[in-house]
């Protein structure tokens, strides 16, 4: 449940002057930081640490971003090194695994923007895409790879050193409750007039199937 407060000194008169855009900007605000609430508890929800450490034999798996091995401790995930290619790689071929289907479109990953300049600079990528699209890897234009699109968020959980990044395949991973709620008063004062205006939001994250998401670990710093 998150809530915040705004208290306007207008006047009733000057706020009937310009209605629409004034609302409009702060439902607008509003509304973005309801998604970004409503992001940050996906991923780090579905890298919560109740769900550590299941290495390649337990749902979720837990890997580390450099090489695709398997991260079962607190040691492991904190020498966990670069994320790069492997990390998409070795994650999909783990959902293949575990019955998903990962076809082209599928899969999500979320990575942090440390990952995501590590791995569009990793010498093998470049190497692959030089010929096809030099770009990808040149410009930083690398929105999917392998077929799994790319979502570069500073939302991360952050554990022992490392980012958990995420691959997820799409609407089979989390499941998201949503509910807002904007209020508008006049306040009559002897000093004047002013509007309090009061905007809630309600939100309520769970995983419905652990079989449908890889977390990824790569260092931090």
């Amino acid at each position: 449940l998150n809530s915040w407060a705004v208290w306007c000194p207008f006047c009733k008169a000057e706020l009937e002057d310009f209605p629409g855009s004034f609302l409009n900007a702060l439902r607008e605000t509003a509304r973005l930081e309801a998604i970004r609430d409503e992001h940050r508890l996906i991923v780090q929800d579905l890298a919560g640490t109740d769900h550590d450490f299941g290495g390649t034999t337990t749902a979720p798996y837990h890997i580390g971003g450099s090489d695709g091995a398997a991260t079962s401790t607190t040691t492991e995930e904190d020498a966990d090194g670069e994320f790069d290619e492997d990390a998409l790689s070795f994650s999909k071929r783990y959902l293949t695994e575990l019955g998903q289907d990962t076809s082209p479109g599928k899969l999500v990953a979320f990575i942090s923007p440390r990952a995501f300049e590590t791995l569009s600079t990793a010498s093998t990528l470049s190497e692959y895409t030089q010929i096809g699209n030099p770009s990808a890897t040149r410009l930083g234009q690398l929105e999917r790879l392998y077929g799994i699109d790319i979502v570069v968020t500073n939302e991360l959980l952050v554990q022992n050193n490392a980012y958990r990044n995420l691959v997820c395949v799409k609407g089979k991973a989390w499941g998201l409750v949503s509910q807002r709620n904007m209020e508008l008063e006049l306040q009559k004062q002897i000093a004047g007039q002013y509007w309090d205006i009061v905007w809630t939001h309600r939100i309520g994250v769970d995983i419905l199937d652990p079989n449908t998401y890889i977390i990824v670990s790569s260092i931090e710093s």
